[in-house]
């Protein structure tokens, strides 16, 4: 009985046990690629790659505004916490960068002083032309070289202590006013530079115990400040250009001469001090450094002309020696 009963289950539930047992089959092969979190992280990142490539291909514009946020985000922190491996990394590669940069910029900018040499005549400009001829270097280098030079553009005489400004030299003046002259010494702004000058100068040397020695120049990125100071007096030059030694020994020398040279006018009394004499200080000194620079070659002046005459002679030369 119960064998026939078996028998007539069997027959009927066939077909849903052979279902049961095709889901039971399934179930456990989801649950063997999903079923525990670390399962389903290795089943998504076996198949991740494979369909970021597919969805890029069907669906780019959606895949790209959906993770850029993300993206970028992550840069970010990452750039912030590794700023210093980042410095590190990209600083050998950015100082070539940089020296081609400027090499480019260098070179364009040589090209065009080219261009616009060509454009002239005048005697430095033939100057230039025969000693490019003769170098072999490039004109626009010639002329940088000749417009990188040491300048005198001011000189202010002050008496120490006080801080009263004597007389001042300006190499370039206004329209108004004739360059050498101190027409305004009396102005505001020249009494407040002359006496900031002077009690800097004091201030050097009574704060650091420098009873022999004084305050010798300051820096003003495009200019360079040198003083010189007498017992009585004090010398302020403002200069630009690249200097050196030879021009503080000129300043240094010059002024030492010229103190020499008028004793008598700086030794007069207060009221005295804007004499003749003495205003034809600093426009001397200004000349006999603008001679002694120009003949060292440290302002470039001058070296045009004889440059010139120099290669002239040279051609006239090497012509006469071919004719003969």
């Amino acid at each position: 009985m119960s064998q026939g009963i078996a028998r007539l289950r069997e027959l009927l539930l066939d077909k849903e046990q052979r279902d049961i047992g095709r889901i039971t089959r399934q179930v456990d092969q989801v649950f063997e690629q999903a079923g525990t979190s670390e399962r389903l992280q290795q089943s998504v990142a076996a198949v991740l790659d494979g369909a970021l490539r597919q969805a890029d291909t069907d669906r780019h514009k959606d895949v790209a505004s959906a993770l850029a946020p993300l993206i970028v985000q992550t840069v970010r922190k990452e750039i912030r916490n590794s700023a210093n491996e980042i410095a590190e990394t990209l600083h050998p590669h950015m100082g070539r960068m940089i020296s081609t940069y400027v090499a480019n910029a260098f070179r364009d900018m040589m090209a065009k002083i080219n261009r616009k040499l060509e454009s002239g005549l005048s005697a430095r400009r033939l100057s230039i032309k025969l000693k490019s001829i003769l170098t072999g270097k490039p004109e626009s280098e010639l002329l940088l070289a000749s417009l990188d030079r040491f300048q005198v553009e001011e000189l202010l005489l002050i008496r120490r202590g006080s801080g009263e400004l004597i007389d001042r030299w300006r190499a370039a003046a206004p329209t108004d006013e004739p360059a050498g002259q101190a027409t305004d010494a009396k102005s505001n702004r020249d009494a407040v530079v002359s006496g900031f000058l002077s009690a800097i100068n004091d201030f050097a040397r009574e704060a650091f115990d420098a009873d022999d020695t004084s305050l010798r120049s300051l820096d003003l990125q495009k200019h360079r400040i040198y003083l010189r100071s007498s017992p009585a007096y004090l010398l302020v030059a403002r200069c630009s250009g690249p200097s050196g030694i030879a021009a503080e020994k000129a300043v240094d020398e010059e002024f030492l001469r010229i103190l020499e040279q008028e004793r008598e006018a700086l030794a007069a009394r207060e009221d005295d001090a804007h004499s003749a004499a003495i205003l034809k200080i600093l426009p001397d000194l200004a000349g006999r450094l603008d001679e002694r620079l120009a003949s060292s070659g440290l302002t470039g002046e001058g070296g045009g002309a004889r440059t010139l005459w120099w290669l002239l002679g040279s051609v006239g030369a090497l012509l006469l020696a071919w004719l003969v």
